[in-house]
């Protein structure tokens, strides 16, 4: 499901305007109303604009093949689009998301908009695997000039 919040007027330009793109890690704790707490209470001057496009279990991949993330990068004058991988996918198919990244990021890129990566948290049955994630997003982020945000 689609989820969309404005704290202010989609048209305001001065606005810090983030699109949140993910899925369950990013809508389960309503992440775009804590982020615009925190931008709140480090007194950002801005209004501060979300909107989310979150589909429980997607990968970025299902999100290219989708029309509902493209259509809201391309619509929004971003500043910032926070794009979150689903939380195995590092893992288990590096290569795919290291591909992924920059076909968002591109479109990202035109729109005028900074890309941020979320990157998420180990499993607690596997904390090893936290070393792969971060290399993969790492990688994800260099071949796009994005930059990572480890979360969690």
């Amino acid at each position: 499901m689609a989820r969309a919040q404005a704290a202010s007027s989609a048209r305001d330009t001065s606005a810090l305007r983030v699109l949140f793109i993910g899925n369950s890690y990013t809508y389960f704790n309503d992440l775009p109303s804590v982020v615009g707490d925190l931008a709140a209470a480090a007194r950002e001057r801005r209004a501060f604009v979300a909107e989310q496009v979150t589909f429980g279990g997607h990968t970025i991949e299902m999100h290219l093949a989708r029309p509902e993330a493209l259509a809201a990068v391309r619509r929004g004058r971003w500043s910032l689009v926070i794009v979150q991988e689903q939380s195995t996918r590092p893992i288990e198919a590096p290569q795919r998301t290291i591909h992924d990244v920059p076909r968002i990021g591109d479109e990202v890129k035109k729109a005028g908009a900074k890309l941020l990566l979320y990157l998420t948290w180990a499993r607690e049955a596997r904390p090893s695997s936290q070393d792969t994630l971060s290399a993969t997003y790492t990688a994800a982020a260099a071949a796009v000039g994005a930059s990572v945000v480890p979360v969690g």
